[in-house]
């Protein structure tokens, strides 16, 4: 192999240290606040590094409050989790980092394959500390931008 293949291998790895690994697990830590037309949501993230991380959602509907946690590992695992907004039975939620986003995966307690999502959500870390929350769209095969959560703190 030549010096010139290998720093190109070396490159696409990224094992010349040329990746930060905040790049690819960015700190999400934070309050954010969704406004709606019919009230707002709080969203209260903590993060431990790339381990885990803790989502907690304050809703205010029409003057209805609720509340519902989330504590994740972020590994890509299927865990017993909460429900989601939306959902009043127990599911199973995976996290994980691509390409420097938070991946949210939900499926019904009972799912034992990858094909029975209910739910597919990416947070984005914009460059201005907001979080760009997405939905997954099946028609269109990708990520659509859903909501923007307005970093408060």
């Amino acid at each position: 192999m030549t010096k010139k293949t290998a720093w190109g291998l070396c490159f696409l790895l990224g094992l010349c240290g040329y990746v930060n690994a905040a790049d690819l697990c960015p700190n999400l830590t934070g309050q954010y606040l969704i406004q709606g037309g019919d009230g707002e949501v709080l969203l209260t993230i903590s993060q431990r590094g790339c381990e885990e991380i803790r989502i907690d959602r304050t809703a205010n509907h029409l003057g209805k409050i609720t509340t519902d946690q989330h504590n994740l590992r972020i590994d890509g695992k299927f865990q017993s989790d909460t429900p989601w907004p939306g959902s009043s039975e127990p599911l199973q939620t995976s996290a994980k980092f691509i390409s420097s986003a938070l991946e949210i995966l939900v499926r019904p307690l009972s799912s034992r394959t990858d094909s029975e999502i209910s739910a597919r959500f990416l947070y984005v870390l914009r460059s201005s500390g907001d979080l760009d929350i997405r939905e997954y769209d099946r028609k269109s095969d990708a990520y659509i931008p859903s909501v923007m959560a307005v970093r408060q703190q």
